[in-house]
């Protein structure tokens, strides 16, 4: 839509998702994506980074609770909360977003223990990234990345983007030799002309740990 609008040929788009760890639930979790993309050689090229390096969280303030432990965990002020009255439905519009001063979080828990029926707050830790400078560095850092791979051409069509394309699950255990979920093989390959090759993967790694095996620790 960007491009439709602005007549431009180049664009980079940029979106994420956080949640809990798909492994270890009790840790947040961030996956940052960034397109390019190329009208002129019908290129779309997508880099991605998984990312412990998250301040993702939430909490429930009950009316008389301090939030001065959870607010410096997550980074206040110099990354923004969410403040909304903790039995707000979906569709209201009390909620403050991109609070980032101590004047006006306490104006906005106040204003949301008063809509609240229990005096309850929810608060959430704010992931646009123009207010939160964890994010901006993750971001950073798939931006690298992805720039490398534009540097890097296809070794059949000589294409911009050469990079990693998907995986092969399967690393044998160590112990039984019984085939794991976890990463076997790398698939690289170029977005143009469809070209693929399996590697090895980049660590080296050529067996799984015993407690990765539902054979050895089911």
């Amino acid at each position: 839509m960007g491009l439709e609008q602005t007549g431009l040929r180049l664009g980079l788009a940029s979106e994420a998702s956080f949640g809990p760890h798909p492994a270890v639930p009790l840790l947040a979790l961030g996956q940052e994506l960034l397109l390019f993309v190329d009208l002129d050689r019908g290129l779309h090229v997508l880099e991605q980074r998984l990312d412990l390096r998250t301040n993702y969280a939430q909490k429930l303030l009950e009316p008389d609770e301090d939030p001065s432990t959870w607010l410096k965990q997550v980074g206040f002020p110099s990354h923004a909360v969410i403040a909304l009255p903790a039995d707000a439905s979906p569709g209201r519009s009390d909620s403050h977003k991109d609070l980032n001063s101590t004047a006006a979080l306490a104006e906005a828990l106040a204003a949301c223990r008063r809509a609240d029926s229990r005096g309850q707050v929810w608060l959430e830790a704010g992931m646009r990234a123009d207010r939160n400078p964890t994010r901006m560095r993750s971001i950073r850092r798939v931006g690298v990345a992805l720039a490398r791979r534009l540097a890097t051409p296809c070794p059949s069509c000589m294409a911009p983007g050469w990079g990693l394309l998907d995986i092969r699950p399967g690393l044998p255990c160590g112990s039984c030799g019984t085939a794991t979920e976890l990463t076997a093989a790398e698939i690289w390959g170029c977005v143009a002309c469809g070209h693929q090759v399996e590697r090895p993967r980049r660590d080296g790694r050529s067996g799984a740990d015993p407690s990765d095996c539902l054979w050895c620790n089911p």
